[in-house]
């Protein structure tokens, strides 16, 4: 089986939540070749295996990979992706911001072309009167530094 195939089958375990598969099939596209899909799948596969630590080591491979390829979009989404890792399960809001940071460059230096790339799903109903009501009381209550 070629690497894309193993790539789209480790994906596919993903998607189901074989994590262990997934890291299995991982494993063997990463004995031959490193590419930034794969480190970023493995990634994500032993983070849900709970190791964190080792994770992190293959997302910062994966960002280094989709920035030396060019692939922003890829790599500020991976980025905040190690922000969210060292923020929720290390407590380490430092080193979360310097990822935020990384992530935020990346969107500056793309002339804002990511915020574009990014399509987020938005709601066609409207915003509830008295949720509006809170917003602007919550703008209020965040002016005055409370």
């Amino acid at each position: 089986m070629e690497a894309d195939e193993v790539l789209r089958s480790a994906t596919e375990s993903m998607a189901l939540g074989r994590w262990e598969q997934a890291r299995q099939q991982l494993t063997a596209i990463l004995a031959d070749q490193e590419s930034p899909d794969a480190l970023e799948g493995m990634g994500t596969s032993l983070w849900w295996l709970g190791k964190i630590r080792e994770s992190l080591d293959y997302r910062m491979r994966a960002y280094a990979g989709y920035r030396a390829k060019q692939r922003n979009t890829e790599a500020t989404i991976v980025a905040l992706d190690i922000a969210v890792c060292y923020l929720s399960n290390l407590d380490d809001p430092a080193v979360a911001q310097g990822w935020i940071s990384r992530a935020g460059r990346r969107v500056v230096r793309s002339g804002g072309q990511l915020c574009r790339d990014v399509r987020l799903p938005v709601s066609p109903r409207p915003v509830p009167r008295t949720l509006r009501a809170d917003s602007g009381r919550n703008r209020q209550v965040g002016d005055r530094g409370d």
